[in-house]
């Protein structure tokens, strides 16, 4: 009994300094904000669009190696891929914080049915040039892959978490039929931006003074383009894969979007696989090449 109390007590503190730290981050920023918006602003863009750089496995690095290694320029950055095997396409959008590498146990099974595998490291991500990424420099970046590889040449797409969210985006603004696999979906980006603001302390309408800054660079609008939206109104052959006890994003959200477009979509839920394991996964891994082979004649 004097155990649970204190854990209990443990837990409370914890909340209660959580709480005290979002509320001091909250005040400097808003203080910082007007006495020096632009050191305000970058912080803010320090925090929330710099990706955290990821240590590569050991069988991912000897992936790597045997890719044949190219790049293109996006936005004026380079952004560096590899690619494997010949045939139609696969191409791969790796989520946030990630490295195209990740989908290293995906190729095996690609070749093997015919196709050739394309990663790439997204802007400000792994070997790509740039310190900063977004939706927005995501989706360019994604578009502009997707026109270097040529459009009749790609069998299909594959993304995992924020990475789903770049293809859906760039599959409205280029008018793409081609079948596309969905991992862990982040699609709700508008809502994830909230969640992230709030929890880290940051005023909302600071936060969305620095998302109009992106939109008006990069073109877009985060409540127009936001994926959760754009994928209701598109027609190709979808199919998502989401863990129940998926703990970045919630699984309700794809089971959401079914239940709102309910032709030519289906929703593979998993169990005990997390975020990023589904990747991992030879079984589910044979059913998203198998699904990318029967569709992509029908396009």
């Amino acid at each position: 009994m004097e155990k649970n109390h204190l854990i209990n007590n443990q837990s409370q503190k914890e909340q209660f300094q959580a709480m005290f730290k979002r509320k001091m981050t909250f005040v400097l920023l808003y203080i910082m904000h007007y006495v020096n918006r632009s050191k305000a602003n970058n912080l803010i863009k320090k925090g929330f669009f710099s990706p955290k750089s990821r240590e590569l496995k050991p069988d991912e690095i000897d992936f790597l190696k045997k890719g044949e290694p190219f790049s293109i320029e996006v936005d004026n950055q380079k952004i560096q891929a590899w690619r494997y095997g010949s045939g139609r396409t696969v191409l791969c959008v790796h989520g946030w914080a990630s490295r195209g590498a990740r989908f290293y146990s995906i190729h095996q099974a690609a070749l093997k049915a015919g196709f050739s595998l394309v990663i790439f490291d997204g802007p400000g991500h792994g070997e790509s040039e740039g310190k900063t990424s977004s939706y927005f420099q995501m989706t360019d970046t994604v578009r502009a892959m997707v026109n270097h590889i040529g459009v009749e040449n790609i069998a299909g797409l594959i993304g995992h978490s924020f990475g789903s969210a770049a293809i859906v985006n760039t599959v409205d603004k280029e008018k793409l039929k081609m079948p596309l696999i969905l991992v862990a979906p982040a699609l709700n980006m508008k809502e994830i931006l909230d969640e992230a603001s709030i929890k880290h302390g940051v005023p909302l309408n600071i936060f969305y003074k620095i998302i109009a800054e992106y939109e008006q660079k990069y073109g877009y609008s985060i409540e127009r383009d936001n994926p959760c939206r754009l994928i209701l109104k598109d027609n190709n052959p979808t199919l998502l894969f989401h863990d129940v006890g998926d703990r970045t994003v919630d699984f309700n959200q794809s089971k959401e979007i079914i239940n709102k477009r309910n032709n030519n979509i289906e929703l593979v839920p998993t169990s005990n696989l997390g975020h990023s394991r589904v990747l991992s996964d030879p079984d589910l891994v044979r059913v998203m090449i198998d699904f990318i082979s029967k569709n992509m004649k029908s396009v």
